[in-house]
Order: C-alpha cells, then structure tokens, then sequence
C-alpha cells in the first residue's frame, strides 16, 4: 500500500496523520513503513516471534495507526485500505490465538489484534503472558 494509491483528498488526510504520528515518535513514520511493518509481524509470528511480550505489544501498536489513518479517510479510501489490509489480517489471524481481554490497553474488540497472541510462545513471552491474570483463553 501507498499513498499514492489514494485520491487527492484521501492522501491530505493521510499526510496529516503521518505528521502528527512522526511528531509523537520523534522519527519519521510512512504509510508504506507502517504497512510493511504490519505485514512483517505475521511473518514474525508464524516463524517464532522471538521478542519480548513489550516488543510485540509495540509491534502491535502499527496496526493501531493504520486504524487511525484509516478512520480519517473517505469511503473509497477505507475501502481500499480495507482491501490492501485483509490478507495480511487474515494472516495475523491464523497465526495468533484470542485472549480474553486486549494484551495491552483498554480497548473493545474492534481493536481485536490486542486481542491477540502467537499461538507458539517462546517461555519468557509466555511467562509474560501468564503473568495477567485472565488473558489467555
């Protein structure tokens, strides 16, 4: 995904949103950085995700953007992002398993990769894991 796959209006609204995400994190943020990095974490997780339970919630927080930028936009545009989205969705999906409550946060389900872990855990994640009480169904 690009920004350039998006309409005039839809592509304003998207460079906003990258400013005000780069300002906060003090590096720049790109719509094909969060995108691919999204992406990457699917592939991470199906090999083994071999990172901390904080990493991964950091990891996770890509997605979140994404979310962010999308609700910004026009039909059309969450439409296509939607599109370009899906796979990569479905993949986190089939890759983690369902908890109980969001990993990190407060959020409802509409924010569901919170809601999500690897299905195979390396110890010191899953001993994070462990250590909420409830998380894991």
């Amino acid at each position: 995904m690009k920004i350039t796959d998006f309409n005039k209006e839809d592509q304003q609204k998207i460079t906003l949103a990258l400013q005000e995400f780069s300002a906060a994190a003090k590096f720049e943020q790109t719509l094909e950085r969060l995108f691919n990095g999204w992406c990457q974490l699917a592939i991470s997780v199906e090999e083994g995700y071999k990172l901390s339970i904080f990493d991964y919630t950091n990891d996770l927080s890509e997605r979140f953007l994404l979310q962010e930028i999308k609700i910004q936009l026009t039909k059309g545009g969450q439409d296509l992002f939607d599109l370009s989205l899906r796979p990569h969705d479905e993949h986190f999906k089939s890759v983690t398993k369902k908890t109980r409550k969001p990993i990190h946060g407060e959020y409802d389900e509409s924010f569901w990769w919170y809601y999500r872990v690897p299905k195979v855990m390396p110890p010191d994640f899953e001993a994070s894991v462990k250590f909420y009480e409830d998380l894991l169904i």
